[in-house]
């Protein structure tokens, strides 16, 4: 399976355990319903796995996430109860212009955090928030 883009070959059967695109900054909120927290924008097509490390401030609540495509539920609900980074993981198909959105929430009062939004499989991203 591969794609070209830029007039170059990729081999995305090979290339989606390559890391091609980090946003590493720590973001964090305190809200009780989903909402978008990091945002890549896709240049290419084609299949991209998604990894991102939630956690909570207090192992009395739970901190969830998500992956969304263009303001769209796609991925699994996930959900961390301690104060330690795990890391989630799935696989998408995208389409240049494709926004990869990490959404989250907690399920009281305490913050939850979300970091490194990465992006394995594809050529490019550009860091939208």
């Amino acid at each position: 399976m591969g794609m070209t883009v830029a007039n170059q070959r990729y081999d995305l059967s090979r290339a989606i355990t390559q890391r091609w695109k980090n946003c590493a900054t720590e973001q964090f909120n305190t809200y009780v319903s989903y909402t978008k927290i990091k945002e890549l924008k896709i240049t290419g097509s084609g299949l991209v796995r998604v990894k991102f490390d939630l956690k909570i401030s207090n192992v009395a609540d739970i901190a969830y996430g998500k992956i969304y495509i263009n303001g769209n539920p796609v991925g699994t609900e996930r959900t961390n109860g301690t104060t330690t980074y795990v890391t989630f993981s799935e696989d998408f198909n995208v389409s240049d212009g494709d926004l990869i959105q990490v959404y989250g929430k907690t399920s009281n009062i305490y913050t939850f955090y979300v970091t490194n939004l990465d992006l394995y499989g594809l050529p490019a991203a550009s860091e939208t928030l």
